[in-house]
């Protein structure tokens, strides 16, 4: 969900649960969204998205990665390099890296 902060409504809304067909975890969502640019990104260990990005301004799906059941991490960003790169962890242990512009690691743009 994102709020305008000026006057606290909704700006826009997405249950990722349900159209990403994702399952609740055991105890709960409990990963924070990460913010990477005009990306929102989350990972809500859907089947085919275990890592999902929305546009910041309208909540429209960028793009979705992996696969797996969800976790109790929230993703982070690590810069490498000259290129930050988004590590998301799994109950089974991290499983790799997203460029949020590259077409690369399973990334599908949607």
């Amino acid at each position: 969900m994102a709020l305008d902060a000026k006057t606290g409504k909704v700006s826009w809304q997405q249950d990722v649960i349900t159209s990403l067909k994702g399952r609740v975890a055991d105890y709960g969502m409990a990963c924070s969204p990460l913010v990477v640019g005009d990306l929102v990104v989350v990972t809500p260990g859907a089947p085919r998205a275990a890592v999902a990005a929305y546009n910041l301004s309208d909540g429209e799906s960028a793009w979705t990665a992996g696969s797996g059941s969800a976790g109790y991490s929230s993703p982070t960003v690590s810069p490498p390099v000259a290129v930050d790169r988004s590590w998301p962890f799994s109950v089974t242990g991290p499983w790799g890296s997203i460029r949020p512009r590259a077409r690369h690691c399973g990334a599908t743009r949607t």
